[in-house]
C-alpha cells in the first residue's frame, strides 16, 4: 500500500527539514481505510452509503441513479487492486472527492500520481481532476488525462501542478458516455519524492537467438514504471557492439548484422521513470544459439 503510514511519516520528516513547510497528503488515498465487509464487493452505492463506507472519501454526485460508486476487493471485476485490497469502481455520473490532511499552499508545486484500469467490455474515458475547498463540487479543473484508460491492465498517471487555491479535496470525473466504467486506485499526493516509485528492470541471465519463437531477443522480462530507456551490449573485450533506445524490442544477438558467438555479454541500461527520475542499471547475460 503506497502513501500509507510509512510514506505519510517519511513525508512529514522531510518537510520538518524544511523550516514553515506543510506536508499535505490524501488521507485514503488508496482506499485501504473502509467499513466494508472483508472479501465482498460494494456495488452501485449512493452518495450516503459509499460516504458512510469508506471515510474522508466522498461521493456527490446528483441522487440515484447517478450516484452508484463501486468499492472492490475481489478479482470478479478485470482482476485484483493495484495495491493492497480495495479499488474504486466508477461510471461516468460518479464524482469522487478525497479529503487531504490540510489545504495546499497557494504556489506550491505538487505531485499527483494515480492508477486507472479499463474493464473489458465496457467503454472508458480519460479521468479529470480538479481541486476544491470543500467535498461536493468538483472545483477548479488541473489535470486532463491525456487518453483512456488501458482495457485489463493498471497505468499509472502522474503529473505536477502549482496549486492556484488552498484547496482542501482532491476531486475527479470520468470524462465519457453513457455505460462506460472503469476502475481507479493508489492516489498519491507530495512536494517531494515520496510518491515516487523506484523503477523495476528485471533482464534475463540468458537467451536463445535460434529463431524457435521463445526467448530469441534479450529484453527485459520486468519492465515497471519506466518512460523510455536505452541499452548497450558489449562483448567480453569491453567493445560496444550493439545499442537501442528501445528497451522492449531488445537486441537479438546479432552485431553489425553478422551472428555473435555463445558467450557472456555485458548490457547497460540507462532510463527516465515516469516520476522524471533518471537511473541506470548494468549486468551481464549469457547468450546460447542452441545449435544457431
Amino acid at each position: 500500500m503506497r502513501m500509507s503510514f510509512g510514506h505519510i511519516a517519511a513525508a512529514l520528516a522531510l518537510c520538518a527539514l524544511s523550516m514553515g513547510c506543510t506536508a499535505q497528503y490524501i488521507l485514503n488515498g488508496d482506499f485501504e481505510i473502509n467499513n466494508a465487509t472483508q472479501g465482498t464487493d460494494e456495488m452501485n452505492m449512493d452518495n450516503a452509503a459509499f460516504n458512510a463506507m469508506v471515510p474522508d472519501c466522498f461521493s456527490f454526485a446528483p441522487p440515484f441513479p447517478y450516484a452508484n460508486l463501486d468499492l472492490i476487493t475481489t478479482p470478479t471485476w478485470g482482476g485484483p487492486a493495484w495495491s493492497g485490497d480495495w479499488f474504486i469502481g466508477l461510471d461516468y455520473t460518479d464524482r469522487l472527492s478525497m479529503q487531504l490532511s490540510g489545504p495546499l499552499l497557494v504556489g506550491q508545486s505538487y505531485q499527483l500520481s494515480f492508477y486507472d484500469r479499463g474493464y473489458p467490455g465496457a467503454c472508458v474515458g480519460p479521468i479529470t481532476i480538479g481541486l476544491a475547498m470543500g467535498p461536493s463540487t468538483s472545483g477548479t479543473l488541473i489535470y486532463n488525462a491525456p487518453n483512456s484508460p488501458v482495457i485489463g491492465a493498471w497505468k499509472l498517471r502522474v503529473f505536477s501542478f502549482v496549486a492556484p487555491i488552498a484547496a482542501n479535496y482532491i476531486t475527479m470525473r470520468m470524462f465519457s458516455n453513457d455505460g462506460c466504467w472503469e476502475h481507479i486506485d493508489d492516489f498519491c499526493l507530495s512536494i517531494d519524492q515520496s510518491c515516487a516509485i523506484p523503477a523495476v528492470i528485471e533482464m534475463p541471465n540468458v537467451f536463445t537467438p535460434n529463431a524457435d519463437g521463445l526467448n530469441d531477443r534479450f529484453v527485459p522480462i520486468g519492465l515497471s514504471e519506466v518512460l523510455k530507456g536505452s541499452m548497450e551490449i558489449y562483448n567480453r573485450w569491453g567493445e560496444l557492439i550493439f545499442t537501442t533506445d528501445d528497451l522492449n524490442s531488445g537486441w537479438d544477438g546479432t552485431a553489425k548484422e553478422h551472428k555473435c558467438t555463445d558467450g557472456v555479454y555485458f548490457y547497460r541500461i540507462a532510463y527516465t521513470t515516469a516520476f522524471g527520475m533518471n537511473g541506470s542499471t548494468q549486468g551481464s547475460t549469457t547468450l546460447l544459439s542452441n545449435g544457431w
